[in-house]
């Protein structure tokens, strides 16, 4: 099968700051590594080395034959101390955006991949109303200074961070609280919203969105009762954040809250990895199914992203862009049939009318997987995390022929 999404078709590989870059000392996670949180006591340290490797990480994506690369500006990094920024961390990644433009590259910014500068948490995070107009500023100063960027992420996986920070604890500021995690989302979801508008003040012709993680859901049994809860909890996950800064409506689990009118997304950004089943219960008990699991438990289920974008399609009737797809296979083994299997389904999802405007592979290297440390592999690149000596896997050598025409 050849992959032909038309000639605009975005082709890239994502990244993170935290993740890659190293050394983000005044973040959160930082701090929330230090005090061993992170799976067998790992830290990100130095991570991929990619602040100062970032030019060789272009020049790698470019080998891949992508015309795309997604990546994050770390605002812990930009202003480290509240009020104050960094210039040469500002003109760091200025230098990213101009470089990838010499490499034909398209850059897409994340403003914000789960990371918070300290000073911010010390003054109540995103739960405060006060981040809406912290983020702004911070925001504001990117825009103006990192250069020629048509493409922005706000913020990704709000979602994800909501359920792993205040629900589950799992992750910062490790907060169990239903309540609070619904104040959190409504926050984000206004910052959101003054963020698009603030980016197309300066920029008019951007296209800005926010990253959702979505997942296919699944009953567990036919009985009704699983069918019903399903539904509720796709909502809820994959979609109210989403209808909140499109159509103004507030569904639970975002939080009481107004918003600005007029739909605030180009295009729909979304992440992809995995499938759950939901069997009623006191709560909803979501669990993973007897599928092949990846190396980070995840089931192998390609073929639910073909349901997602075509429901998401219908609802919004608005571009879609892949801003993230991988898995975790440290041996290379799978991920080729995976990226396969998601390319003919949004290629089924193609030829019945929705409108696919890219896809970014998750990731360019392997690196530093959050709570879980160094252990998963999600990399076209393999990664020496001694070393930062990157090599191409056989996935990333076929992936170089999707991204070229060639399958």
């Amino acid at each position: 099968m050849k992959f032909d999404f038309g000639d605009d078709f975005l082709w890239g590989v994502s990244t993170a700051a935290h993740q890659t870059e190293g050394n983000n000392t005044n973040s959160d996670w930082w701090k929330f590594e230090t005090e061993g949180k992170v799976k067998g006591g790992e830290r990100s340290g130095m991570a991929c080395n990619s602040y100062e490797l970032y030019r060789q990480d272009i020049d790698l994506a470019k080998k891949l034959n992508v015309n795309a690369f997604r990546f994050s500006v770390e605002w812990a990094k930009i202003e480290p101390e509240e009020g104050k920024f960094d210039q040469d961390v500002l003109s760091h990644y200025a230098d990213e955006v101009s470089y990838m433009r010499k490499r034909g590259i398209e850059p897409m910014v994340t403003l914000h991949h789960f990371t918070n500068p300290i000073w911010l948490v010390e003054k109540g995070g995103w739960e405060s109303k006060k981040s809406i107009a912290f983020f702004l500023r911070y925001v504001q100063k990117v825009v103006e200074t990192i250069g020629d960027v048509k493409y922005f992420i706000t913020i990704n996986e709000p979602n994800v961070y909501v359920l792993f920070g205040y629900l589950s604890g799992y992750w910062p500021p490790e907060i169990k609280d239903r309540k609070k995690a619904k104040r959190v989302l409504a926050n984000m979801a206004l910052a959101h919203s003054k963020t698009y508008d603030l980016i197309h003040s300066k920029v008019p012709d951007a296209k800005v969105s926010t990253a959702m993680n979505m997942a296919s859901f699944r009953p567990k049994t036919p009985i009704p009762l699983d069918f019903l809860l399903t539904k509720i909890v796709n909502y809820q996950y994959n979609f109210a954040f989403l209808d909140a800064v499109f159509f103004g409506k507030i569904h639970s689990p975002v939080g009481k809250i107004s918003l600005p009118k007029g739909k605030k997304l180009d295009f729909i950004g979304i992440n992809y990895y995995t499938r759950f089943l939901v069997h009623f219960g006191l709560t909803p008990k979501i669990s993973s199914g007897n599928l092949p699991k990846t190396d980070m438990g995840y089931e192998l289920y390609p073929q639910g992203i073909k349901d997602i974008i075509k429901n998401v399609w219908k609802r919004y009737k608005t571009p879609i862009i892949v801003t993230e797809n991988g898995v975790a296979d440290e041996e290379d083994k799978v991920r080729i049939k995976y990226i396969l299997k998601i390319l003919e389904s949004l290629s089924i999802s193609v030829s019945e009318g929705v409108k696919l405007k890219g896809y970014f592979h998750w990731s360019l290297m392997d690196n530093f997987e959050w709570a879980e440390g160094f252990k998963p592999r999600f990399g076209l690149y393999s990664t020496n995390f001694k070393t930062f000596e990157r090599t191409l896997r056989k996935s990333g050598e076929f992936y170089s022929k999707v991204c070229s025409g060639q399958l």
